[in-house]
This record gives C-alpha cells, structure tokens and sequence, in this order.
C-alpha cells in the first residue's frame, strides 16, 4: 500500500541507473586490474613484497574514480526523492488546510442560517 503512495520522480529514476551503471564499472574495473597485477605477479615483473605501496595505489587510482561517482550520483537521486517527498507533502498538508478553512466557513454559513430561520419563526 504504502508502495503506491510513494511515487519516485522518472529523475530519480534515472540517477540511479547511472549509479548503478557506474557501480557496475567499478566492478568490472576491480577485476581488470586484478587480472593486470596477477599477469604481472606471474611474469615476474613486479614483486609484491618490494612494490605493494604502487599495487594499491593502482588499484585506487583505477578504481576510486567510479566509487565514487556511484556514490554521488546514487546520493543525487536519493536527494532529488527527498525533496520532492517533502514538497509533496507540503502540498497535501496545504490543501488539508484549505479544505478545514472551507468546512469551517461551511459550518459557520449553516450556523448563520440556522440563526436566521429561527429569528423568522419568533418574528412570526
């Protein structure tokens, strides 16, 4: 139920298909670089024992970029939901407003009417 109250902007939507998208890279990214530094490990170009500082700082260089994309565009789109939830909401409690105003004049009409009709059945 709740599921159909709550509307997710097409905005939203498209944010977090980048973010996924992104995340997703990051992945296949963490695995390019993997297989590059075990190629190396393999042929003896590199020892891990002499150069772990430059195998990590690899990684991170190849890799950070698209975390951290992902990461901000997700939190875009969170955003973007949270304020149109809260404008949504500004909204339904603008028109509960109006529509309490309009029944209390509604009320004070009928009040009125009422007051009327029995000062005519008294001056009869």
């Amino acid at each position: 139920m709740k599921l159909k109250e709550k509307k997710i902007s097409k905005m939203s939507i498209a944010f977090y298909i980048v973010a996924g998208l992104l995340f997703v890279s990051f992945l296949l990214t963490i695995y390019n670089v993997s297989t590059y530094i075990m190629q190396l490990l393999d042929s003896g170009q590199v020892t891990l024992a002499d150069s772990w500082v430059e195998v990590i700082l690899y990684y991170v260089n190849n890799t950070a970029v698209f975390l951290g994309l992902s990461v901000l565009v997700f939190g875009c789109g969170y955003i973007i939901q949270l304020l149109k939830q809260k404008n949504v909401q500004q909204q339904e409690s603008l028109e509960t407003e109006q529509l309490i105003e309009k029944v209390n004049q509604d009320e004070e009409k009928s009040t009125e009417d009422e007051e009327a009709v029995k000062e005519e059945v008294i001056s009869e």
